[in-house]
């Protein structure tokens, strides 16, 4: 479609003037209008694929450039100042405060208000002003220039505004550009700081303050607004300082801008950037949660970011409540050691195993070993030890470890060799432009995660301990510095850079610029001026004292930790994971604070929290909030099947037929109201006309959507006569021994539109065996069950067919009725258009890309290497990347079909690096597929080898290696050791596959690319021909922040929409089936309803060595549109910066409405309208056929039809022909062993 229509056809197309549709004209005109948003949408993406273009930004950042921030009403009039009676003093050391800065210390606050006259035309002369971002990036950061354009704008027409570029590098080199109202409208409500870019250079040096001065000189600056930290901050201090000792009237305002929430006081209630990162790392959280209670197996250590103070911790535990949190300046006043610590961990994991919880949460700040005396006083020392080795000739033969270890105490070398290896390396890293160790860079939740393990097991050798202790370690940092700012931090923004307009017009300088009253609406705020100076103390950086703005850390006698301190202990043992949701920009919860702002604001511990039950706001409001449903089912009437096609297998008909005998050529179902013609009643009965009972596991991965499953099928049966739904508890573990409990509307409805599966839980996704079978029928018939729905993705739809076949041949009056639910995208067809789960994990995923990107493009100093979730197939990573546009982007399909090696893709990753070095471009963004790897011939082949020698009862490295063909063997010994550990890992029980999850494969890439980047450079090659080449990864892993997300409201309506579905599908009589939906690009009302016979979706494959009926996991094709549209765009991305950030999930308003602009718009979007006219042509035909029709008319209509009927013969056995000899080396290397592999390869 996209290759052969010309631009004038889309066009014609859309407005519905194409041949193609002019046969159409029998559709009503209300079902064009219903479909036109759908096909709007699609037209526009298909424009997008014609020009060959990326797009310029998301949907999300279109809307959020219009949305207009709320501000004082005293802001946007004209204003004067009124100053304080009494003048400023500061923080600490006054003497030497006061000696450094005579002509700015001792002033008063400035407070803002409405204008008492009408000002002059003198008032509103044009002025010359500076901005420049400093520091590390918060959202947020635009409007603050935003507001200042504005301000500049309306009360000072004809002004310049210069933005430095590059941070305060910028101010010191002149490099700018002339900010207008086209370039500033672009960044209105966005996230990162992409406009200007950041830098942590600081204005130090003599001569950095001579070309500071000359700046402002050259431009003539009236002001200059410095948006950063309290480092930054403390710059602007001393720069306006220096401009008033070498007499200029450029006057200095600065900022309060962090996510660390460590810069405030009396003046500032809170700096920028806070409000959005912890509701960010909260989102994120309260998913790991819902997805460690569905799964009830693993511990999950969380590190958040937040370098030297933990308010960030402090703030996602009060909104998330974990079972264990560390505040870290708590540690560090208690004295804490790390045993001590670990201890406490430990204790935690021990009481839960006693009351058989083997899972939880546990929170650390980032700086939590800097907090630990012992190690902060190593750090500390350190620091002091490295600045030393900088200035000491003597010490530049010895590394860096050696000299510390020469030169530090006693005490401080016990700790340091105590830590592992790895931590010491983290601790001896090169240090941040401020002197310090960079703590960001320590696996601190790892570093505990280990400890905690290694006391466990000294336990449980004493007998002391008896549980499982399984864990995950995450790291929350990056992801939360550039997404699109909350509607909070938009207003608090403008309204900053409001307010440091009005404070430049005054003549104020020396000055930060304050917002107070925020816990009000926005109209009560008001507008203050404070004096840096007021701020200041004297600490020690870098071996020197020097005058700073002392950082704000968690007050232990305040109220926010008053609230923890008061809630933690009930969090160790209880239930009470909170999922407060993702941000949201319109509906009820749009206008939240943080916690820590209403408790420090209001000055009461005891005030009741929004997260004080286990339901969040937004959780609760999105409980009472119904799905919509097809129209199908939203009609009173009673509702009946049509039959279709008996469709034969997807590939390898006779040996599925073989499988399946009493199942297998089954007609399909549609659900149709029972007053269409043909259609057979539904009757909502048991046997013998009792009310139905109908069991329900979620066999699956967690996946965002499945509670819906449950609450659509508990309230069909309740509106069709009765019945009684059996919820399994532990998913295949209570099918097997009959653990089940009844679920009524009012226990399902709290988990309505709420993510996982913690209704029920799930285990293991195996249900294959004789003896699991028998205990299924077991304890479906102690039960009377008259159907079983079972939950899942390829593996459980696979399960789901052999079980009902072992039924049918039992005469077990059980109907098993399979609904596809998995993120992965991988129950993908003509036959399943969408999975649930999907839409909402891409979405998710997206989002937490496009805040990386737009890191990336704002420090301009990083390449971040991330690994999205989806197990084998790329279809999240295909579906990420066209709607973020990173640089780079592995299809695994697509790898494995140009048979590229593992350093065959290496070098196109350098070689995109280098190119992007070349242009300047120190920075990027590269996707990575979890299965990356099972698309690599050489290691697909090694793991099955692995794989092969795991069934044949090894267990160790050692025995695992010997069992190898040699081949494998030198690929295994050449990785990386942290590689091959992960590659030993125990396979997965439900397809006996590599745990794809647990290998870090964005960290080998990013290794090898180091590696490869330093031999072309050693070799001369064209890399060494460029000396500034950077190359600075950090890898991430998107795995566990989606898959138990919220759901979107299309997988919320999806969900519920197939969850009746299977019900019905059930008391018509159907097994063996999957309820389906289709038409899906479509409204919600025009969905239509089927089952599709699971036989019709199976072939050939080997499970554990032996051949057996499955459905396989659908591949991406390289033939379809989605990725059609990413070849045409990437090779543009690769040096350019087209990032899209289609930030948070919405769930109100115009932005949470329909699926992702992905595939299903891309591949689906017009087939509702499609068989409409379909069904119209058939409708025609059929009234032109009557019995009076001529003879030649009637002769034409058959000789088309029996021509019709003969085309899609040969297009279905085309497509069984493809599926049975497959062409990709991925289906074929199914058929070879490891060996065979191996010695095809070499």
């Amino acid at each position: 479609f996209i290759r052969i229509l010309r631009r004038s056809d889309v066009a014609l197309l859309f407005k519905g003037r194409h041949p193609m549709t002019a046969a159409a004209g029998h559709v009503s005109e209300r079902k064009r209008a219903r479909n036109g948003h759908a096909s709007e949408r699609f037209a526009d993406l298909v424009h997008h694929v014609i020009e060959r273009g990326p797009r310029a930004c998301s949907e999300l950042e279109a809307v959020r450039r219009k949305y207009l921030p709320v501000v004082p009403p005293l802001l946007c009039g004209k204003v004067e100042k009124r100053l304080d009676a009494e003048p400023t003093t500061c923080v600490a050391n006054a003497d030497e405060i006061a000696r450094r800065f005579p002509r700015l210390y001792g002033q008063p606050v400035v407070h803002l208000e409405p204008a008492s006259v009408v000002g002059s035309a003198a008032d509103r002369m044009p002025l010359r002003v500076g901005c420049v971002l400093s520091g590390g990036q918060a959202a947020g950061g635009h409007n603050c220039i935003v507001g200042l354009f504005d301000f500049l704008r309306d009360h000072h027409p004809g002004s310049t505004l210069y933005g430095f570029k590059g941070g305060p590098k910028g101010v010191m080199t002149g490099e700018h550009f002339v900010l207008d109202a086209e370039t500033v409208d672009l960044y209105r409500n966005s996230g990162g700081f992409t406009m200007l870019s950041s830098g942590r250079d600081k204005i130090e040096s003599e001569e950095q303050f001579q070309m500071a001065v000359q700046t402002a000189k050259t431009h003539q600056l009236d002001g200059l607004i410095v948006i950063g930290g309290d480092d930054s901050n403390t710059n602007a201090c001393v720069l306006a300082e220096r401009y008033a000792e070498e007499g200029l009237s450029t006057r200095v305002v600065g900022l309060p801008k962090t996510i660390d929430g460590d810069l405030k006081n009396e003046h500032v209630e809170v700096s920028f950037g806070f409000d959005t990162a912890a509701k960010l790392y909260a989102e994120m959280v309260g998913n790991i949660m819902v997805d460690c209670i569905s799964s009830r197996k693993y511990y999950h250590f969380v590190r958040l970011m937040g370098r030297e103070a933990s308010h960030l911790t402090l703030e996602v535990a009060l909104r998330t409540h974990p079972n264990l949190v560390f505040v870290g300046e708590e540690v560090k006043k208690l004295g804490l050691t790390l045993g001590q610590i670990t201890a406490q961990a430990a204790d935690m994991v021990a009481e839960r195993a006693k009351a058989g919880m083997g899972y939880g949460v546990v929170l650390i700040p980032e700086g939590l070993i800097d907090f630990i005396p012992e190690v902060g006083a190593l750090i500390s020392e350190l620091n002091d030890l490295l600045a030393k080795k900088d200035e000491t000739p003597v010490s530049v033969a010895l590394s860096a470890e050696a000299f510390v270890i020469e030169h530090m105490s006693p005490a401080s070398h016990a700790v340091f060799a105590l830590l592992p290896e790895a931590i010491r390396l983290q601790l001896l890293l090169d240090r941040d432009p401020h002197g310090n160790v960079q703590v960001a860079k320590i696996e601190s939740e790892r570093l505990l995660g280990e400890l905690v393990a290694r006391e466990l097991q000294a336990r449980a050798a004493a007998g002391a301990y008896t549980g499982k202790f399984a864990v995950q370690y995450h790291y929350f940092g990056y992801e939360g510095r550039c997404p699109p700012p909350t509607n909070f931090d938009s207003n608090y923004c403008y309204g900053l850079g409001l307010t440091a307009g009005a404070l430049i017009s005054s003549g104020s300088t020396g000055v930060m610029a304050c917002l107070k009253g925020l816990t009000k609406p926005p109209a009560e705020w008001t507008a203050h001026g404070v004096p840096l100076t007021a701020m200041l103390a004297v600490e020690r950086r870098k071996g020197k004292d020097k005058p700073v703005i002392r950082k704000a850390l968690v007050e232990l006698d305040g109220a926010p930790f008053a609230a923890l301190a008061a809630r933690r202990a009930g969090w160790s043992l209880a239930p009470s994971f909170v999922q407060p949701g993702p941000v949201q920009f319109d509906g009820p919860t749009a206008g939240e604070i943080t916690l820590t702002l209403q408790l420090e604001q209001d000055k009461v511990a005891g005030l009741p929290l929004p997260a004080e039950s286990t339901f969040a706001p937004l959780t609760a409001h999105r409980a009472s909030s119904s799905p919509e449903v097809p129209a199908v089912l939203s009609a009173e009437e009673p509702l009946g099947v049509v039959y279709g096609a008996s469709p034969g297998a997807m590939a390898d008909n006779l040996f599925v037929a073989s499988q399946l005998t009493e199942t297998y050529g089954q007609q399909r179902i549609e659900i149709v109201p029972a007053s269409t013609p043909e259609a057979r009643p539904i009757a909502f009965t048991g046997a013998g006309g009792k009310p139905l009972n109908v069991g329900l596991v979620f066999c699956g991965r967690q996946c965002p959507g499945a509670h819906n499953v449950a609450a659509g099928l508990v309230d069909l049966l309740a509106q069709r006569g009765g019945g009684q739904v059996f919820g399994f508890v532990d998913g295949t573990r209570g099918l097997f021994s009959c653990q089940a409990k009844p679920l009524t509307a009012a226990e399902v409805s709290p988990f309505l539109n709420c993510g996982g599966m913690a209704l029920l839980g799930r285990s293991a996704d195996v249900i294959r065996t004789p003896d699991q079978f028998a205990q299924a029928e077991a304890s479906c018939a102690k039960l009377g069950l008259d159907g079983l729905v079972l939950i899942g993705g390829p593996v459980t739809n696979s399960d789901t067919a052999l079980l009902a076949e072992y039924f049918a041949k039992n005469n077990s009056a059980t109907k098993v009725i399979g609904v596809p639910a998995t993120i992965d995208g991988d129950l993908y067809s003509n036959a399943v258009e969408a999975s649930i789960g999907f839409d909402t994990a891409c979405k998710v995923y997206s989002s937490l890309v496009g805040n990386l990107a737009t890191d990336a493009a704002s420090a301009r100093k990083y390449f971040y290497f991330v690994r999205i979730m989806g197990r084998s197939p790329s279809h999240i990573t295909l579906e990420c990347a066209n709607l973020t546009q990173p640089n780079m982007a592995l299809i695994g399909e697509e790898l494995e079909a140009r048979r590229m090696t593992l350093a065959e893709i290496v070098a196109e990753i350098a070689d995109m690096v280098a190119e992007r070095a070349a242009a300047g471009k120190h920075y990027g963004v590269v996707l990575i597929p979890e299965g990356l790897l099972e698309y690599v011939p050489q290691v697909n082949a090694l793991l099955k080898e692995i794989a092969a020698a795991r069934r044949l009862g090894a267990s160790c490295h050692e025995t695992v290696s010997k069992m190898l063909t040699p081949y494998s063997a030198a690929l295994l010994d050449s990785m990386p050791a942290f590689i091959q550990a992960q590659l030993m890992l125990e396979q997965q029980a439900s397809d006996d596959k590599a745990q794809l999850s647990q290998i870090e494969t964005e960290r080998l890439l990013a290794e090898l690319v180091r590696m490869e980047l330093d031999r072309r450079a050693a070799d001369g090659g064209a890399t060494a021909a460029i000396p500034d080449v950077k190359f600075s990864p950090i890898c991430f892993y998107l795995g566990y922040q989606a898959r138990s997300s919220m759901p979107s409201l299309f997988d919320s309506d999806l969900g519920y929409a197939l969850g009746q579905t299977a019900g019905a599908l059930i008391a018509a009589g159907a097994t063996a089936y999957m309820a389906t939906a289709h038409c899906l690009a479509a409204p919600t009302a025009d969905w239509r309803l089927c089952g599709v016979p699971l036989s019709s979706m199976m072939a050939a494959d080997r499970r554990a060595g032996q051949a057996v009926a499955v459905v396989r996991p659908a591949q991406v094709s390289l033939h379809s549109p989605a990725f059609a549209r990413w070849v045409l765009i990437r090779e543009r991305l690769k040096l350019s910066d087209h990032y899209c950030n289609p930030g948070p999930l919405q769930l109100a308003g115009a932005l949470a409405c329909g699926p992702t602009q992905g595939r299903l718009r891309a591949e689906h979007a017009s087939r509702a309208d499609s068989l409409d006219e379909v069904q119209g042509i058939l409708h025609q035909v059929g009234s032109t056929c009557w019995a009076g029709v001529s003879g030649d008319a009637l002769r034409m209509v058959l000789a088309s039809m029996r021509a019709l009927r003969e085309n899609l013969s040969v297009l279905a056995e085309r497509d069984a022909l493809a599926m049975t000899n497959p062409l990709t080396n991925h289906a074929r290397m199914t058929q070879l062993d490891g060996e065979q592999m191996a010695r095809r390869d070499n």
